[in-house]
């Protein structure tokens, strides 16, 4: 089962978009969009 983070990459800070509890995973991938002048950020994690 896998569960994805949406976050903002602002400053070398990751702000999460939506609040989804990943302590119980790991990061399996991280892929980074470029949507004009903002960063994307999904981290997908595996229980």
């Amino acid at each position: 089962m896998s569960k994805v983070i949406q976050v903002k990459y602002e400053g070398g800070v990751l702000k999460p978009l939506n609040r989804i509890d990943a302590r119980k995973g790991e990061i399996f991938y991280v892929r980074i969009l470029r949507r004009g002048l903002a960063e994307e950020i999904w981290l997908i994690t595996f229980r």
